[in-house]
């Protein structure tokens, strides 16, 4: 699964995936038993920690085009994770991220493949749904 995963992402098929989604779509990921490999269908590595890395709702916005719209695309979502980067990827983020008085970078894209821990809300902007869903009918051309 995680072969067909990647070969389906490296061929341009829009891809989404949040919080445990993302960390499948990286390389590896460690946790207190080892380190295992994801996908690599994106260059980042996860860690599961020991307390609570994120907790509470966000809002979104787009640095540049994804799979979810044009730049500047606005959502909002939430974030409850045990779990983060284990450094720094060497990819730029797609999102900025606000929430609690805090702004951060996140959101990771390479091609179609977008992977990001904030669990978007898709009610909030009905276009991201839209967008995707329309990135795939491309896709499939």
């Amino acid at each position: 699964m995680r072969a067909s995963l990647a070969a389906f992402a490296a061929d341009g098929r829009p891809v989404y995936g949040e919080c445990g989604g993302l960390m499948y779509l990286g390389e590896q990921l460690t946790t207190d038993d080892g380190t295992f490999p994801m996908c690599g269908a994106l260059p980042i590595s996860t860690e599961m920690r020991e307390r609570v890395s994120a907790l509470g709702y966000r809002e979104v916005t787009t640095s540049r085009a994804t799979p979810l719209g044009p730049a500047g695309t606005v959502f909002r979502g939430h974030e409850f994770r045990y779990s983060g980067l284990a450094s720094q990827p060497e990819l730029a983020s797609a999102y900025r991220v606000s929430g609690y008085g805090k702004e951060t970078d996140e959101g990771w894209l390479k091609g179609n493949t977008l992977g990001s821990y904030v669990h978007a809300h898709w009610r909030s902007n009905p276009a991201i749904a839209a967008a995707f869903v329309q990135s795939a009918a491309e896709a499939s051309r």
